[in-house]
């Protein structure tokens, strides 16, 4: 079931792994992600997310947040 969903969940987290580096880059401060949309009800997501926001909260010594939205 996993392989089903992997590139789609890869693809959103590379979507928002750019959006947080480029706003560090700029000197943004992110303290919070947004996820909106049906694809966001989705558990997998979810749990997919939050593990790379903790890695991406390690690596660039943030304590970010994630929040998802009902579509």
């Amino acid at each position: 079931m996993w392989n089903i969903f992997k590139p789609s969940l890869e693809t959103v987290r590379e979507l928002m792994k750019g959006q947080i580096r480029s706003a560090v880059a700029k000197g943004k401060e992110v303290d919070s992600v947004v996820v909106i949309g049906g694809f966001g009800d989705s558990p997998a997501l979810k749990d997919y997310l939050r593990l790379c926001l903790n890695e991406l909260n390690r690596q660039y010594g943030l304590q970010m947040d994630i929040k998802f939205t009902p579509a």
